[in-house]
């Protein structure tokens, strides 16, 4: 694999720039979704400035439909909405939650907030009433300050004083945002979240004292799974059973390790793409006559394209890019890894 990254300063014009770039951003990330639905490899063209920039760092709202906000979910004459790019490209405004498991009404859900048998998302909030409903999902990672595990469930308080998630490696204490201990304290701005020479996290405070911390990182891809739930972890490998697997709020489930491939890491088949196609688990055809299960792969930091420029014969040269954003420097970074033409080998 090749490596590049461009860096993008704001100076004079930074902010006629940052809004072409969030436009930039935004149809990066519906490159995927559009392969993803429309099974093509051609260009989507898309009038984007009708719309307004992606949503604020550390939160994916989805809409009743299943389309990402392309904003905050915020409410709208009594009920919250959105605006999201339908499967048409065209700029839509839809009802969305604010909080998981909240309705588009501000309302508690009193079951999951799912499909349930209807084509769009929805949940019970009492005996005899319903809302339409999106899902919430965080765009971080949040990593065990002793184990230096992921964590798979939220990094939250859970009724004690310090935040704390489950790992793979059991419970562990961790930061609910970047550069701040497991108590919510800010770590000094000159010395971050890191080992220093322990076999833990931790940092300095600025307070004075010290405490346990975790390293937050942006997710870069959004793994789904087999029942079409999002992954909270990695998709990682069972040995013993050869298939990949992820936890999801609901337990477990499986998942696919990479897009155009089964659970099991074995190709789809190239006319015929990951998703429920009408059913309530995600599939796709890998012969003329057999399927297997899959999980989706959609973008969070990072996306795949496959680039136009090949034979037709030759194997998909499938592009990943990725965007961090340093808002406090106003600097946007754009990363690019491509499959290399010539091998690599020992020095």
């Amino acid at each position: 694999m090749s490596l590049h990254f461009t860096s993008l300063h704001f100076l004079s014009l930074g902010h006629f720039i940052k809004v072409i770039l969030d436009s930039l951003m935004i149809v990066i990330r519906l490159w995927l979704i559009e392969e993803r639905m429309k099974h093509l490899n051609t260009s989507v063209v898309l009038v984007l400035l009708l719309c307004s920039p992606w949503p604020s760092a550390g939160t994916t709202f989805l809409t009743h439909l299943g389309t990402l906000c392309i904003e905050d979910c915020q409410p709208d004459s009594g009920e919250y909405k959105c605006k999201t790019i339908d499967k048409d490209g065209k700029c839509q405004t839809m009802y969305c939650s604010p909080q998981e498991n909240i309705d588009s009404w501000g309302r508690q859900c009193s079951t999951d907030c799912g499909k349930l048998g209807e084509d769009y998302y929805w949940c019970k909030t009492d005996t005899f009433s319903w809302g339409y409903c999106g899902l919430v999902m965080e765009d971080k990672n949040h990593y065990g300050s002793k184990t230096g595990a992921l964590c798979y469930d939220r990094c939250d308080q859970k009724n004690e004083v310090y935040h704390w998630c489950h790992t793979a490696d059991g419970w562990d204490y961790c930061s609910p945002s970047e550069n701040v201990d497991y108590m919510n304290k800010n770590c000094k701005e000159d010395n971050p979240c890191g080992k220093q020479d322990e076999d833990y996290y931790w940092c300095w405070l600025k307070e004075g004292s010290w405490g346990y911390c975790g390293l937050v990182e942006p997710k870069m891809l959004l793994h789904r799974s087999k029942y079409h739930y999002v992954c909270t972890d990695e998709c990682q490998y069972h040995e013993s059973g050869d298939y990949y697997w992820c936890h999801t709020a609901k337990d477990w489930d499986y998942c696919s390790p990479d897009v155009k491939v089964t659970y099991k890491d074995n190709p789809c088949r190239s006319n015929h793409y990951c998703g429920l196609h009408g059913s309530s688990y995600n599939w796709c055809w890998t012969s003329e006559s057999e399927y297997d299960y899959c999980g989706p792969i959609e973008s969070a930091e990072c996306t795949y394209i496959t680039s136009q420029h090949r034979n037709r014969r030759a194997p998909e040269n499938r592009i990943l890019i990725c965007i961090r954003e340093d808002k406090h420097n106003k600097r946007k970074t754009i990363f690019t890894a491509e499959p290399t033409t010539v091998d690599i080998t020992d020095n």
